[in-house]
């Protein structure tokens, strides 16, 4: 079986849809409203299906208004994903290195395995706590 090496644009992309999709799938209107005011442009489904690209993230990541509508778990898996997004996946976009990817991938398919048919935002909080730790290792070394 081959390898896939996803370029970290390609995770932030998947990262952020699945955060949308499990705030949809949780209700949270505030949220969704505010989505729909910062991306004027997206139709609703896309919205639902959190098709968004790199400007729209880096959009999305500045908005404070949008943090304020989300619930208090939600909120923790925010900042665990963006802490992420501009520490972890940041570097590897400078870097883009195979090394980082193939151990992104590793703890993804761990934690796929532990989190099966559970809630999606918790292995979205694991996830970004595993990478944060990470790369907290790598700038120790």
């Amino acid at each position: 079986m081959e390898k896939v090496l996803l370029p970290p644009l390609h995770i932030k992309l998947g990262i952020v849809k699945n955060f949308i999709k499990a705030l949809v799938k949780r209700n949270n209107e505030r949220a969704f409203q505010r989505l729909q005011q910062i991306f004027r442009r997206l139709s609703k489904a896309k919205i639902k299906e959190g098709v968004l690209n790199g400007p729209d993230i880096r959009k999305l990541m500045k908005d404070d208004q949008f943090e304020q509508c989300l619930l208090e778990e939600e909120g923790v898996a925010w900042d665990n994903l963006k802490a992420v997004i501009e520490g972890a996946l940041d570097k590897l976009e400078m870097q883009e290195s195979d090394e980082h990817g193939e151990r992104f991938h590793q703890v993804t398919a761990q934690l796929e395995h532990w989190y099966s048919g559970k809630k999606q935002n918790l292995l979205l909080a694991d996830l970004c706590w595993n990478l944060q730790m990470k790369s907290d290792d790598e700038d120790d070394n």
